[in-house]
């Protein structure tokens, strides 16, 4: 069994040391908002690192929204942060 935790997405790596984590979950970006991840610089160190990554996807996002301005406006986020999550190397 792995032990885990939803870490501080300003230095996961510390955080999951702290905490004695072998997996995280992190937001990528503020999770309250629909705003794009930025590069963090720490991407390479992360994906090196073995610990096993879960990126949250913002709250905001829905593609199974009944409203299609919603769900018009998940894609780029959804794709976005899909591509963030790739760069620290994220199993999901």
């Amino acid at each position: 069994m792995l032990l885990g935790a939803h870490v501080d997405r300003s230095d996961v790596l510390a955080s999951a040391q702290a905490t004695g984590s072998e997996v995280v979950q992190i937001f990528l970006a503020a999770p309250r908002t629909w705003a794009a991840p930025k590069l963090r610089g720490d991407e390479e160190d992360i994906r090196r690192s073995g610990l096993l990554v879960y990126a949250h996807a913002p709250y905001l996002v829905h593609p199974a929204s009944l409203t299609p301005d919603v769900r018009a406006k998940t894609r780029p986020p959804l794709r976005e942060h899909s591509r963030a999550a790739a760069r620290v190397g994220a199993r999901g």
